[in-house]
């Protein structure tokens, strides 16, 4: 399902392409706007994609992450070894942060979180994502996940 997404997001910012070209040439302002509406409807569709394919994505690894570690409480149980620690529950801004992948603006696809480095303002990080297909490479400036106070 996720690359039957991927094309879809592609097409819904190719036609939101077309309807703000179709603006641009149009000189009726009731025919101008109704096609920047409709470049703008696309664009949200394409960003609805885009969130159920991350949504999708993150699904899936949590769906492989609970499965190792049942596997690993059935390995230790077998051996007679003390469980491991719970898991740490992540924040909602974690969760927040995994789903808000941009889109590639070459190709329309997710891109992928590279790096993370301190920002100049205090409690703010730069993001850098780079497309897995093209290579097109985004930096974002983002609040901060983690209390600066707090150690790492």
């Amino acid at each position: 399902m996720l690359q039957k997404l991927g094309e879809h997001i592609a097409i819904a910012l190719e036609r939101a392409k077309a309807a703000e070209q179709r603006a641009g040439d149009i000189t009726d302002p009731e025919l101008r706007l109704d096609n920047e509406r409709l470049a703008q409807s696309w664009r949200l569709l394409a960003r609805s994609f885009q969130f159920v394919e991350s949504l999708e994505q993150f699904l899936l690894d949590s769906d492989r992450q609970r499965n190792v570690f049942v596997e690993l409480e059935q390995f230790l149980q077998r051996r007679n070894l003390p469980p491991p620690e719970p898991p740490l529950t992540p924040s909602s801004d974690a969760v927040s942060s995994i789903l808000s992948r941009p889109l590639c603006a070459e190709c329309a696809r997710p891109m992928w979180l590279t790096s993370i480095t301190s920002a100049d303002e205090p409690g703010f990080e730069k993001r850098t994502f780079e497309c897995p297909r093209c290579s097109e490479v985004v930096s974002k400036i983002v609040r901060s996940n983690y209390d600066e106070d707090s150690e790492p």
